[in-house]
């Protein structure tokens, strides 16, 4: 990755993608870094050239972004990059905008649904896996945090209403619908 920035320099047009969804920095490089980063060097269009996630003063993620360094951002290269965001199930409400302020458009596809659950002795990674193995291709989990005394996990899918039908079965399997609540993520 350090060669990247010597990479930079050389690249005209720098695009940032603003992601609405709290990841955690190993998060966000797996979901969406790195399979950019493959599309975009593999097609010759530039790299992923960081990512920052900014926390809020109590610790939770407030904004993740990743800045692109493209050779040109043409409207096909734009539109490349948007589908393959899509297809990597972006967020709605995210923003693909070129630094120099030339352009900023709305991208995003997967609705996000956050579930909070007290006291789970089952353990954060259970819960996350058994979420994962049922929602398969309808949506997955992004990420969550193990705080005590509570757990939060944040999914994202197609459907925000097969999100939280999906969630509400696996508790209710599990004996964990009296120690949850849903919310959504706007």
């Amino acid at each position: 990755m350090f060669g990247v920035f010597d990479q930079r320099k050389d690249l005209p047009y720098g695009v940032v993608l603003t992601i609405n969804a709290p990841l955690q920095p190993m998060q966000r490089v797996a979901l969406f870094e790195d399979p950019l980063d493959q599309m975009l060097r593999h097609n010759g269009y530039g790299v992923v050239a960081g990512g920052t996630t900014a926390l809020n003063p109590g610790g939770d993620v407030a904004r993740t972004e990743i800045e692109l360094s493209l050779v040109e951002a043409t409207d096909l290269v734009l539109s490349e990059i948007k589908q393959k965001l899509e297809a990597l199930g972006i967020p709605v409400g995210s923003r693909m905008r070129c630094l120099a302020g030339e352009f900023s458009i709305e991208i995003g596809v997967f609705e996000g649904i956050t579930l909070y659950l007290r006291e789970c002795e089952v353990g954060a990674q259970f819960v996350c896996d058994g979420l994962n193995n049922l929602l398969q291709e309808s949506g997955r989990v992004f990420g969550f945090k193990d705080d005590l005394p509570e757990s939060v996990f944040y999914l994202y899918g197609s459907c925000e209403l097969s999100l939280r039908r999906s969630v509400l079965n696996f508790l209710q399997c599990h004996g964990l619908r009296d120690k949850a609540r849903i919310g959504v993520i706007n």
